[in-house]
């Protein structure tokens, strides 16, 4: 139709066609909605699927420890390390809390180092390292301490009974966390390592007491193994370690030969140029009465 000779432009209905963008935005919403929530859903079964599955195998009696294999126990016994890491055979395999049960081991004292291995389908392997008794710590109380120097428990009446007691040490010399022990018992752990006594007195479980002095240094008191019911004091010191020790393997070898060996009480290496011998019988920490 013309108007005034002119032809006349037809508008385009947008209320429709924002009706139809209306109705599929909100079908494109409920879809994703849809989806969502079945996405959702499905998470969920599956994680009840897999906390079912989880409650059986840990639970089933299909799968039970056939065999438990504990390495490294000398002082405890293998019941002892199973009733400490909560470990008993028939248990189900997968049930075993491998980090716990190691956690419930390094908790026992007289255990360094433990690992719980578990090998499918029915065996539980336990290895432990348990601590070198190397000597008694005698402070206000008597504690054991490793080679290390590491104090690892309160000394019971019946343990470590043959180990040698370290005396005249203070709560000092032991170090801190990260900290060496001081020079007093450094040089006492280094005496009993393996090979160092042997030079010294021939046998490291003769030794029953190093009695550490911060001036004096070390003096030893050793069994007697001639027989003779006394104590034999050995007075190193501190310095020239080395060539103390060759001294004295020397001297031992002399007196052996000539089978004057049970008459010497009393070495004094202190001094590093001279070595006083004294023959005279005593008990430990008393005065020489002689020398030679």
């Amino acid at each position: 139709m013309r108007m005034f000779g002119r032809k006349r432009k037809i508008r385009r209905n947008t209320y429709k066609a924002g009706v139809r963008q209306r109705r599929r935005n909100r079908h494109t919403r409920l879809r994703r909605t849809a989806i969502s929530l079945g996405g959702l859903g499905l998470f969920v079964v599956f994680n009840l699927a897999l906390i079912l599955a989880h409650d059986w195998l840990t639970q089933t009696a299909l799968l039970p420890i056939e065999a438990v294999q504990v390495d490294g126990a000398e002082r405890l016994t293998e019941a002892d390390v199973l009733r400490r890491a909560g470990i008993a055979p028939d248990d189900n395999i997968l049930a075993v809390n491998l980090g716990a049960a190691r956690r419930r081991l390094l908790a026992h004292p007289w255990i360094a180092d433990a690992s719980v291995i578990r090998a499918i389908p029915d065996r539980i392997v336990v290895r432990i390292r348990e601590h070198d008794c190397r000597a008694i710590l005698n402070l206000d109380r008597q504690l054991l301490i490793s080679a290390a120097g590491e104090i690892f428990k309160v000394r019971q009446a019946d343990e470590c009974t043959e180990a040698p007691v370290i005396s005249g040490i203070d709560y000092a010399d032991l170090g801190g966390a990260d900290e060496a022990p001081g020079p007093a018992l450094t040089a006492a752990l280094k005496l009993l390592a393996p090979g160092k006594a042997a030079a010294v007195i021939g046998d490291r479980a003769h030794i029953r007491e190093i009695r550490a002095d911060p001036e004096l240094g070390l003096t030893l008191f050793v069994t007697n193994t001639a027989g003779v019911p006394t104590y034999r004091t050995i007075i190193l010191g501190f310095a020239h370690g080395p060539e103390k020790y060759r001294k004295m393997t020397a001297i031992r070898s002399y007196l052996d030969r000539r089978g004057l060996m049970p008459g010497a009480q009393i070495f004094n290496l202190r001094d590093p140029d001279r070595v006083v011998i004294s023959p005279a019988a005593r008990q430990a920490g008393a005065a020489p009465t002689k020398e030679v």
